[in-house]
C-alpha cells in the first residue's frame, strides 16, 4: 500500500498523527515502514532500544526519554494498523500491555539502582537475603 493511502484513515481521525507526521517527515516514513508489520513485545523491545545507549542499566532521565518516545511509536504504529483494520484485537491489546510491562520494567530497574546507591540493598532481617521492592498495580 503506498505511503499516503497506509496513513490516510488514521490521519482523517487523529490530529496528533496528523501534527507529528506534518512536523516530523522521517518519523512519518518510519510509521509507513512499521505499520506494515504486527506490533509485537519483540518489536517493542527493539524500539527501546533504540532509544537508549545501555539497554541493561540506562540512567533515569534516559529511560523517561526513551519512554515517552516509545509510548509515541507504539500508540501511532497501533492506532494505523487498527483503524487500517489490519491489526485484530488480540495484537493491540498484547501490543499495549508489553509496552506496559516494559516501561514498568524499566522504570523499577532505574529507581531501584538509585534507591540502593542511595540507601544500600533493602535486605531480610529474617534470610539476609536482598528483598525487591513489590509493584502493585490497583484500578
Amino acid at each position: 500500500m503506498p505511503e499516503s493511502k497506509l496513513l490516510e484513515p488514521a490521519l482523517l481521525w487523529s490530529g496528533a498523527l496528523r501534527r507529528k507526521t506534518g512536523a516530523n517527515a522521517a518519523f512519518k516514513q518510519w510509521l509507513c515502514q512499521a505499520a506494515q508489520h504486527p506490533v509485537t513485545r519483540k518489536s517493542i523491545q527493539s524500539w527501546f532500544a533504540e532509544f537508549v545507549t545501555s539497554p541493561t542499566s540506562p540512567a533515569l532521565p534516559e529511560v523517561r526519554q526513551a519512554l515517552r518516545q516509545l509510548r509515541e511509536r507504539v500508540f501511532f504504529t497501533l492506532m494505523v494498523r487498527d483503524i487500517n483494520g489490519d491489526a485484530p484485537l488480540a495484537e493491540v491489546v498484547e501490543g499495549m500491555s508489553a509496552l506496559a510491562d516494559l516501561a514498568i520494567a524499566q522504570s523499577y530497574r532505574c529507581v531501584a539502582a538509585e534507591l540502593a546507591q542511595t540507601h544500600g540493598i533493602p535486605m531480610d532481617p529474617g534470610t539476609g537475603l536482598p528483598q525487591e521492592m513489590l509493584i502493585v498495580g490497583m484500578g
